[in-house]
């Protein structure tokens, strides 16, 4: 630790077979010897990607590397010379994959005009109570693609455009972990029963192909708007609008 302290302008370093040399020691050179072009770290087999990570990560003048036999993952370690771009690239995507997300991530998702939009509006209201209802996107207002949305500080809201033509972009936002709500137009214009579950079907197995095992929740919309039959006679139908 006082060589890597004191000595911060080292171009070259070798410990070939430091076999009680750790992490710390190895962390401290790459945060202060930030010079080196030139470091060997072969044989020395204690030494894993928390240190590694650190000298992708600050010795970005390297030009050489030797890391055989060392505990580090990169899988190019034990070739003669480590591969330094692919070395400094594979420690970033380990290090950008460490950090721990303070957000949750909720995916609307459902046919075109399903009222997905609708549901993330009046959830969003939610952050303001009393506040007058903002008002419901019309036909025209419909989601291009996906537009993204921050809820209550702590969700990350992907709301998916229903249109077919948009799924083969959805599946590089369907990611596991996620929380999937699927949105079902419980009146669609007068669609039949047969054809509202089909439509749902097609979403769940949207779900299934590309993120098996996900948390769903089905949401049915525009409740208001179902008729029901409850009763004939004659010639005359008995109907209640709404739920």
């Amino acid at each position: 630790s006082d060589v890597a302290k004191y000595c911060t302008a080292l171009p070259t370093l070798i410990l070939t077979r430091c076999t009680q040399l750790t992490d710390v020691s190895i962390s401290d050179v790459a945060k202060y010897c930030t010079a080196l072009t030139f470091l060997n770290l072969t044989d020395c087999d204690k030494l894993t990607d928390v240190s590694i990570s650190d000298v992708a990560k600050y010795c970005t003048a390297l030009t050489t590397l030797e890391m055989g036999n060392t505990a580090a993952t990169f899988p190019g370690k034990n070739a003669f010379q480590a591969d330094i771009p692919a070395f400094q690239r594979y420690y970033a995507q380990l290090r950008a994959a460490s950090v721990t997300s303070t957000k949750l991530k909720l995916v609307v998702m459902g046919k075109g005009e399903a009222g997905k939009t609708s549901l993330v509006r009046r959830l969003k209201e939610l952050e303001s109570p009393g506040a007058a209802p903002a008002a419901l996107p019309a036909r025209a207002d419909r989601t291009i693609g996906i537009e993204m949305t921050t809820l209550q500080s702590t969700f990350v809201v992907h709301d998916f455009g229903g249109q077919p033509e948009y799924y083969p972009w959805h599946k590089l936002f369907l990611t596991p972990g996620a929380l999937y709500a699927v949105v079902v137009d419980l009146a669609d214009g007068g669609a039949s029963p047969a054809a509202r579950e089909a439509a749902l079907l097609e979403q769940l197995d949207i779900l299934h192909a590309s993120v098996p095992g996900a948390v769903v929740i089905v949401v049915g919309t525009k409740a208001d708007l179902v008729v029901i039959v409850v009763g004939t006679k004659a010639d005359l139908v008995v109907i209640v609008v709404g739920t």
